[in-house]
Formats: structure tokens, sequence, C-alpha cells
């Protein structure tokens, strides 16, 4: 289990890089703590696995490029 600070930067990084990035965020791994994420990020679906591994968080810009977090 991530802590509830690791949590709060996921939720802050999302927002970042939509606010500043353009980057929309179309999954975030919420864990057990999703209280600490804003309300349209608890709506997101978990990430899937890549390469074996989980993402805290994916998105994709407007040219389609994914973002991985």
């Amino acid at each position: 289990m991530e802590s509830e600070e690791h949590q709060r930067l996921v939720n802050a990084l999302a927002r970042g890089l939509e606010q500043k990035k353009g980057v929309e965020i179309t999954h975030v791994d919420k864990g057990s703590t999703p209280r600490l994420f804003d309300e349209k990020y608890r709506r997101l679906p978990e990430p899937y696995t890549i390469s074996e591994k989980v993402p805290d968080l994916l998105g994709k810009d407007q040219r389609a490029t994914v973002h991985i977090g």
C-alpha cells in the first residue's frame, strides 16, 4: 500500500499534467485512499499493467502521446 503522502503527490502530478501540459488523465491508481484524490480522478479506472508494472497514472495528449506517471 502506498503512503498517503505518495497518493497526494500522484493527485498533484495528475492535476499539474492536466493544467500545465494539456494531458488528459485517463487512469489513476487510487489504492485504498480515493478520498485523497480530486473528485474527477476518483471516477477513473485503475491503470493497466505495462511491462509487468502498474503505473500510478496514465494520460494522453492531443497528439495521442501516452504519458505514464
